[in-house]
């Protein structure tokens, strides 16, 4: 009898192409993370001032946050400037909901790959063609990974190089 084949696989070199019809949010070429794919902290989050986590600062899980890997990583869904509701599943995953807790619309998961290519990733999996964004800060650095799902269409995101 044989043994089964060994399967390896190298880290990515690049980071994984992005749906055209659902752009990432970038920053500004002038930002200090120009061409990083992150945004610099705001002074002012969609909440008013200071409703992002800075630099250091805790997650506070309450009914519109989720609080992952231990709580360095805030996350967010909003619709219409709106905060949607989250629901924790696990220390890397949770879900948000729009219309009625018994249908998700958004789940989401943060992983430490730190190991594998010096990253922290974040998979997004969206069972809604609602218009949506998604923010997900690191309270250790204060930077910011954002996601827009435009009305009408059908699409999640994995990045693999977020944080």
């Amino acid at each position: 009898m044989s043994s089964p084949p060994v399967v390896t696989a190298a880290a990515p070199t690049s980071r994984p192409s992005r749906s055209a019809a659902a752009p990432p949010v970038r920053a500004p070429s002038s930002s200090a993370a120009a061409g990083t794919g992150l945004l610099a902290l705001p002074t002012e989050g969609p909440h008013g001032p200071n409703s992002l986590a800075a630099a250091g600062s805790t997650c506070i899980a309450d009914g519109n946050t989720l609080c992952l890997l231990g709580g360095r990583f805030q996350v967010r869904v909003t619709r219409g400037g709106n905060p949607q509701p989250a629901l924790p599943l696990t220390d890397k995953s949770g879900a948000f909901w729009f219309f009625n807790a018994a249908n998700t619309e958004v789940v989401i998961k943060v992983l430490d790959g730190t190991p594998i290519n010096g990253s922290y990733w974040v998979f997004l999996g969206s069972m809604s063609d609602q218009d949506y964004s998604v923010t997900v800060t690191d309270t250790v650095t204060g930077a910011v990974w954002s996601h827009v799902n435009p009305l009408g269409t059908y699409c999640g995101t994995a990045d693999i190089a977020a944080f």
